[in-house]
Order: structure tokens, then sequence, then C-alpha cells
């Protein structure tokens, strides 16, 4: 009885540890101070469920919180990353400025040179161990997730963190490449026949959420992806490189117009918002969704459906102008600016290939 007691006192005083590391934690150092901890202190694989259920015993520790604690965690860890990366860009951005006012050819000048360029390679290799740090936390929080979702399949689920960790396994997942994955995860939290009747209701809240920041998500990711298209296009053509970056599932099922490097990103995208659409009916949300809506659409090209979009838009806008706050009226505004500019467009091709055909 007496070791028993000791282990469990040990067990808590280790978690508080944790917890204080992830409750303080400033940097990312601290927050995989904290992953490391909660790592250490759940179960392997083989003896999760067993083991957690004894530890759910226990009056002083809750496994379930542990291992919501260490997702939250992981989850975390890619803020503080980015945020690492950004600021060591910005060294890097410094370092090359100061390579350029280096003009004059002297001994001195050469040694300054070699300096920095090694101090830049210093950094650029600072950047790649924190890149394969966020691959390893995003690989862990995904592994993570499904053990959770898994273990709890056999009791009734938790709809006060089931879309959270649902969401956590759909981040993961995305940020590791996984396409096919996301787009399965997604479509089990569009189906209704997923979710027992009773929990219908009280799930819907945390699947409408779940759906945006997930859209968001791709669309952002997306975006991301055309840019680095366009700063690479000077070392190759853009068509070689969208080629390369694009999906191959998604290969040759562009519409008719697609110039993007991530169409499958931002189908899916609309197809999430168009879906938050049908569940989410404040004012704000019916423009704010189709915005999301206009721009994934113009960005595959297809100029009709964002059009219409716009236009849809700006009728909403209409209905209720008194209830239009000052980001609803800069939507209206940009709403009735592209739905002109996209007509003009139209108007012009069509022009231009009515001329092709005459000729």
């Amino acid at each position: 009885a007496g070791k028993i007691r000791f282990s469990r006192i040990a067990l808590v005083a280790r978690s508080q540890i944790a917890n204080s590391y992830w409750e303080t934690a400033k940097n990312r150092e601290d927050i995989n101070e904290a992953i490391d901890l909660y790592t250490r202190l759940l179960p392997s694989d083989e003896e999760a469920f067993v083991v957690g259920q004894e530890l759910d015993k226990m009056e002083e520790l809750n496994y379930s919180q542990l291992q919501l604690k260490l997702l939250r965690a992981l989850f975390k860890s890619d803020e503080y990353a980015r945020t690492e990366i950004r600021h060591k860009e910005r060294k890097l951005e410094e370092l090359k400025r100061s390579m350029v006012k280096q003009a004059q050819d002297s001994a001195s000048t050469y040694l300054s040179r070699n300096l920095l360029e090694k101090e830049g390679k210093k950094i650029q290799g600072e950047i790649a161990a924190i890149e394969q740090d966020r691959t390893k936390n995003w690989t862990l929080l995904k592994k993570n997730a499904e053990q959770f979702i898994e273990s709890y399949n056999e009791t009734e689920p938790n709809l006060r963190y089931d879309g959270e960790i649902r969401y956590f396994q759909i981040v993961a997942n995305e940020a590791l490449g996984n396409a096919l994955h996301v787009q399965r995860d997604m479509q089990v939290l569009l189906d209704n026949e997923s979710i027992p009747p009773e929990f219908q209701q009280a799930w819907l809240a945390t699947r409408v959420r779940v759906m945006i920041d997930v859209s968001n998500l791709l669309f952002s990711e997306a975006v991301k992806t055309e840019e680095s298209v366009s700063a690479l296009s000077s070392k190759k053509s853009t068509i070689v490189l969208q080629g390369e970056l694009q999906p191959k599932e998604a290969k040759g099922k562009e519409q008719s117009g697609s110039r993007h490097a991530r169409p499958q990103n931002l189908e899916m995208a609309i197809n999430g918002y168009k879906q938050a659409l049908l569940y989410d009916q404040t004012y704000r949300s019916q423009i704010m969704l189709r915005q999301q809506i206009a721009w994934c659409q113009e960005r595959l090209g297809q100029i009709e459906k964002a059009s219409e979009t716009y236009k849809t838009i700006g009728h909403l806008c209409e209905m209720h102008a008194k209830d239009l706050n000052s980001t609803l009226k800069v939507v209206q505004f940009m709403a009735k600016l592209k739905f002109d500019n996209l007509t003009q467009e139209e108007t012009h091709d069509k022009d231009s290939q009515e001329k092709s055909s005459d000729s």
C-alpha cells in the first residue's frame, strides 16, 4: 500500500511539473519540455487503454486529461515554432542587407562577408532543425489524436472534447500532406449518420466551428503554395512547377481555366464553407462564408461562379443595410468592386472569342 501511495505521489508531482511548463510556456523550449513530460507520464500504445482506465480511478490524476493536455501542447508548439522561424528569417534578411552593403573589394570586406555567410548558414541550419521538430510534433499529434479517439470508441463519446480532438487530427494530417485523410475526416464531420441522433444537436456547434477552421486552413495553405509558385517562377515555368506541387490524385481533374497549384485544397475548402452555410444561419456568417467561397472560386479560375457569389453577397448586404458593421461594409464594397471587375473580364473574354471565331 505504501509503495502504491508513493507511486501516486510521484505521478502527481510529475504531472504538476508538466502542467507548470504548459501553463507558463513562453517559447518553443518550454512547450517542448511540457510535451516531453506529458509523453513520459502516459503509457505506451499496448498498455494505454488498460492503464488509462486504472489512472482514471485515481482522484489525484486523470488519464484522459493528461492526453488532452498533451494534444493541446503539441498543437500550441507549432505557433511557437512559426514565431521562432519568422524571427530567424528576419535575421537572414538583415544579413543579406549587410552583405549587399559590403561593396568594397578588400581583404577586410572578404573576411566580413565570410563571417556573414557562415552566420547565414548557421541560421538556415537552425531553421531546418525547427522544421524537423514541427514535423515530429505534427506526427505525434496525429498519432495521439487517433489513439484518443480509438480508445474511447468503446465508451460514450465525450462531446465536450470530441470536436477539438477531431480538429487536431485533421490539422495534423493537413500539415503532414495527407490530403486523402483530410478529405475523409472532413466527410466524417459532414456526415450526420456518423453521430448518434441524441448527440447531433450538442455536436452541431462544434462541427460548424471545426468545418470553418479546417476550410480556412486549407485556403491558407493553397494561398501559400500559390505564393511559392510565383516566387520561384523565375527559376522554373509556373506550369511545370504546378504539376510538381499538385497532389497526384488531383492531376487531370482540374476544371478548364484552373491555374492554381493546389486546386484540391480550394475545392475541399469550398465544400466545407458551403456545409457551414447550412448550419450557421447568422447574418454575418452568411456573408463572410460566401466571401471565402468567392475567393476560392476566383483562384480556381471559376469566374462565372465567383461573379454570382459576389452578386449574392451584394444582395444580402442590401437586405439589412442598417445591420452592417464596419467589417461587413468593407465586404459589401469589395464584393461590388469584384463583381464589376469580373463582369468586365467575362465581357472581354466573350468579345475576344467572337473575334477569333469571325476571323
